[in-house]
Order: structure tokens, then C-alpha cells, then sequence
């Protein structure tokens, strides 16, 4: 019995594979080819508390991928974000409405202004025991970005995104987590070629 259960596991293991249902919402003209967003403000808001002894580690790593992948963009240094928060006091950046994100931003001599709301970021494991041993993980995130343009006042782009990986029998963890985020924003912090007229699909 028990070698037939470890012979169980072992296939489970070999077999296991993760099913990914992404969500993919965006408007906006998005990062075109020679655009330069110039000294860029990046905000980040978490929508989940750092409770657990992954909480803030969490926290830190999603931050720390969000700015390093701004900081990436040609044309952009990262600054401002401190004296737009003191612009717009007694108001949250996420209480203030676009034209007073606007006015705070020419404050603090901004070009451009990234929000990025984090609703979600972790996993679940699930165990089963009778009749034979299962367990199933899945991890998910969701995230909203919106960049403005600070001088013409204009939203390049708008993007509500997510992702729910996981299934029976397979292995994931933060790293994995980790990677899958940073690989997403990566996918919409990407510069398309200009277009010389609309397209219809």
C-alpha cells in the first residue's frame, strides 16, 4: 500500500501542470514607440494587508518590480513621487480626482503620472485526503495601472489586469508568483510601433 501510494505521488508530481485564466481589460493610446515620459511619478496602493509572514515580503517585492520596471522605460527617470503626495495634502492620491493629480503633479514637476492599485497578490493550497492524497495551488494577482500625461492631461493608457494559475498536483510558490507578475507589467509597459492609421480588427 504504501509503495502504491508513493508511486500515486510520484506520477502526481510528474503530471501535476497549471491551468492560467488571465484578464486582460485596456484602453488608451499605450506606450508608443518614441514616446518619453520624462520624470514619472509612480504610486502603488496595496489592496491586501501585510498579515502573514509573507504579507510584507510581498509588498516589497511587487513595489520593488513595479519601479524597476518604469525605471526601464527609455526616457524616464523615476522622481516626484513625494512632493506630489505633499501637493495634493489633505487628499490620497487615490481620493483625488485626474484634474487635481494633474495640478499636483505640475507642482512637483512631473511629466508623467503612473498609478498602480495591487487588489490582490497570493495563493491557496488546498489538501485532500480520502480516498487518495491531492492537493491542488493556486496563485493569483490583480492590478490596475493608469498613466497620465501631465502637460497635455491626457490617459496614455488604462489597463485592468489578472491572473489565476494553479490546478491539482502542481508546485508553486512566491518565486513563481513573483515571476508571473513581473512578466505581466512587463507585457503592458511595452513600447508598440506607431501606427500610420487605425486599424480594424
Amino acid at each position: 500500500m504504501k509503495w502504491s501510494i508513493a508511486l500515486f505521488l510520484t506520477l502526481a508530481l510528474l503530471a501535476g501542470c497549471a491551468k492560467t485564466v488571465s484578464t486582460n481589460l485596456a484602453t488608451g493610446q499605450g506606450l508608443v514607440a518614441g514616446r518619453q515620459l520624462g520624470r514619472t511619478a509612480v504610486l502603488v496602493w496595496f489592496g491586501f494587508e501585510a498579515n502573514d509572514a509573507k504579507g510584507k515580503k510581498k509588498i516589497e517585492r511587487v513595489q520593488e518590480i513595479v519601479t524597476t520596471r518604469f525605471a526601464r522605460l527609455p526616457g524616464t527617470t523615476l522622481g516626484g513621487d513625494d512632493a506630489l503626495a505633499k501637493a495634493l495634502e489633505p487628499l490620497a492620491w487615490r481620493d483625488a480626482s485626474d484634474v487635481e493629480l494633474l495640478a499636483a503633479a505640475r507642482k512637483a514637476g512631473c511629466d508623467s503620472v503612473a498609478l498602480v492599485e495591487v487588489a490582490a497578490c497570493g495563493g491557496e493550497l488546498s489538501i485532500g485526503l480520502m480516498p487518495l492524497p491531492v492537493w491542488a495551488v493556486t496563485t493569483r494577482f490583480s492590478y490596475r495601472l493608469r498613466l497620465l500625461d501631465v502637460q497635455s492631461g491626457t490617459l496614455v493608457q488604462s489597463a485592468m489586469r489578472g491572473r489565476q494559475t494553479g490546478g491539482a498536483y502542481t508546485v508553486r510558490g512566491l518565486d513563481a508568483l513573483m515571476r508571473d507578475f513581473d512578466a505581466d507589467l512587463a507585457s503592458v509597459l511595452t513600447f508598440a510601433a506607431p501606427q500610420a492609421g487605425l486599424e480594424t480588427h
